[in-house]
């Protein structure tokens, strides 16, 4: 249940969805007063939301930092990476197609190559609601062949379907290999703070490995600070999902 609830609800915190509805009840409503207020709820919603400074600044308070390579002491004895970045539908299935997130997986590559990580753990099985035929960790897993990665220093864990699982199912094939295990969590920067704190839940000992990060550095740029953008509202998107996706994971007891 919890799972096609927390894939539907998503559609509520959009805030372009908020304004659309706004917008809708200005033209609907019929006392002049509700419609004003909705009318300038709706056109404050576009500037805010829509505005690339502000977006910018949101996601860069809210993605985990870097973490530099030269900070990972020692060797590790799993990386862990995140599935969820690939699409499962294209075809041919000659190749593996990558989403943006696609750096979770190749940054997981290079340390496993600079000897930072012994084996690489893939987690991540179907998000879809309607399942799908070919999991998501199953074609990291072929992109790691075409690497040449040696079988044996890959785990795979292809049942879990939110970031819950991910941590649960992982946790128990780490446990079951190594109790003592150091682990290297590697996913997306906006995605770290609800990963990690679902690893450290299953009593892991973690460091986290942001990749992918979508703030950037701020520079001046009058026009895309007043005419409201696509990539804005994208941003506001993945901030408000992350933090509805950490306030119920700490009411279910997940963190």
């Amino acid at each position: 249940m919890y799972f096609i609830l927390s894939k539907t609800i998503s559609f509520l915190l959009k805030p372009f969805v908020w304004m659309v509805i706004l917008f809708i009840l200005t033209l609907i409503l019929k006392k002049y007063k509700l419609k004003k207020i909705c009318f300038l709820s709706g056109f404050v919603l576009l500037f805010f939301f829509g505005n690339g400074l502000f977006a910018n600044l949101a996601m860069t308070w809210w993605e985990h930092p870097v973490t530099p390579i030269s900070q990972l002491e020692g060797n590790y004895n799993y990386g862990v990476v995140l599935s969820g970045v690939t699409d499962s539908k294209r075809e041919p299935r000659d190749r593996v197609y990558f989403h943006k997130g696609a750096g979770r997986v190749t940054h997981a590559y290079r340390l496993y190559k600079m000897g930072k990580i012994d084996k690489i753990l893939i987690s991540g099985g179907s998000g879809h609601l309607l399942g799908q035929d070919v999991m998501d960790a199953d074609l990291i897993v072929m992109y790691y062949d075409l690497m040449g990665v040696p079988r044996e220093d890959i785990l795979l864990e292809n049942q879990s379907r939110n970031t819950y699982e991910n941590a649960a199912f992982s946790a128990d094939l780490i446990k079951a290999d190594n109790p003592e295990a150091k682990v290297v969590l590697i996913t997306s920067a906006f995605h770290m703070k609800r990963a990690l704190a679902c690893f450290e839940n299953q009593d892991l000992t973690v460091t986290p490995f942001s990749t992918d990060f979508h703030s950037s550095v701020i520079e001046f740029d009058l026009i895309g600070w007043l005419i409201p953008g696509a990539g804005a509202f994208s941003a506001w998107e993945i901030i408000l999902k992350e933090i509805f996706g950490i306030a119920t994971y700490w009411v279910m007891g997940y963190i």
